[in-house]
């Protein structure tokens, strides 16, 4: 008996925190990383600004969650505080800019547990498309050095976080988002063939916004088209810009795509989408980490990537038929078309090291 409660004390308690689980890249990571994690070695809790969306459907069984009922994080201070006191929690992790600030705030007035943030993207990045106030930037610089550990998707972004927060290089983690192998495994398990025979289906999975370079991706498709009429081109993904809906429509409308081009809007399940798929393309300006990418390879399927981060780079160094300069219509239309030139990577080394990372600190 006294063995089984020395090993129960020996479990650390993680607190992950955000802001809601609306459809969004950061809110599907960190419930990847929750998935991945033993319950047998960890207690975990997750604490919701305010618990809606749709991904609170794959919360585990295994994890408590908090829901402070708060419409805003700036005013959820001192109740996650309060959830801080009332867990005593080993380690407090979060990944977006404004909850990461929150937290290391809270961690100013409450003492006792490591502070782990997550940069969810480039903040180059999150400059350029005026999604980071200079507000935050001040705020960030201010409180992000105070955190235990910083959590970098790429070396690209260390170096980012180091120039632009004046962030210690060896509080800053690079860890490689998780894939969540056995969920996608479930996901595709007996799903039929979404798609009709006879024609080629490209598939493109992501919200419906500028950074995604979707002009460029219709562009380039107009002239695929007008050379093969057999591509069909599927988006799958929530409308979050109607402006720019509305720019990809008139595009639809110059190049007479409306019998080529689809738009699926959100999917729970995009998994079969992706397995039935006969191409991948990620068409982005910018990216952080695009785990899509690292999803479609392990899927089997030929990828064709934008050089929209240096960490695609690397992933198709020897493989250059995947790659294409951001906004090169031609040069992504000439890649599609020769999609079947393209080499699938099938030794693609997934690794988690999320456990490891956390039972270290």
């Amino acid at each position: 008996m006294d063995n089984n409660n020395t090993l129960v004390e020996r479990k650390k308690t993680i607190l992950f925190v955000l802001p809601n689980l609306e459809v969004g890249g950061y809110e599907r990571i960190t419930l990847s990383i929750i998935r991945n994690l033993d319950p047998n070695a960890f207690n975990v809790s997750l604490l919701l600004i305010e618990k809606k969306g749709y991904f609170t459907e794959l919360i585990p069984e295994f994890v408590e969650i908090i829901d402070l009922r708060t419409k805003r994080a700036r005013n959820a201070l001192p109740r996650v505080i309060k959830s801080i006191r009332k867990l005593k929690p080993d380690i407090v992790f979060s990944t977006a800019n404004r909850v990461n600030i929150l937290v290391i705030m809270a961690s100013i007035f409450v003492k006792g547990f490591k502070t782990v943030i997550r940069e969810p993207s480039l903040p180059s990045a999150q400059i350029k498309n005026k999604n980071l106030k200079l507000i935050y930037r001040v705020l960030m610089s201010l409180l992000y050095p105070r955190a235990d550990k910083v959590v970098s998707q790429t070396d690209e972004m260390k170096n980012e976080l180091i120039k632009l927060f004046h962030l210690k290089p060896n509080i800053i983690e690079v860890i490689t988002n998780p894939i969540d192998l056995k969920f996608i495994d479930s996901k595709i398990k007996d799903e039929k063939n979404p798609f009709g025979k006879n024609n080629i289906h490209v598939v493109t999975i992501g919200r419906i916004s500028y950074e995604k370079g979707y002009d460029i991706l219709l562009e380039s498709f107009g002239k695929v088209v007008k050379k093969n009429n057999r591509f069909k081109l599927h988006f799958v993904g929530k409308i979050v810009d109607i402006n720019y809906k509305r720019k990809l429509d008139r595009i639809i409308f110059k190049y007479n795509l409306k019998d080529n081009v689809n738009f699926l809007g959100f999917k729970k399940n995009p998994y079969p989408f992706l397995k039935h798929a006969d191409l991948f393309v990620l068409s982005s300006i910018w990216e952080g980490l695009p785990n899509v990418v690292l999803e479609a390879l392990y899927l089997k399927k030929p990828v064709i990537a934008t050089k929209c981060v240096e960490y695609i780079e690397k992933i198709f160094i020897h493989n250059q038929g995947s790659l294409v300069d951001v906004g090169d219509v031609d040069g992504l239309a000439n890649a599609i078309l020769n999609y079947k030139r393209i080499e699938i990577i099938d030794k693609f080394k997934f690794e988690t090291k999320y456990d490891s990372f956390f039972e270290g600190l």
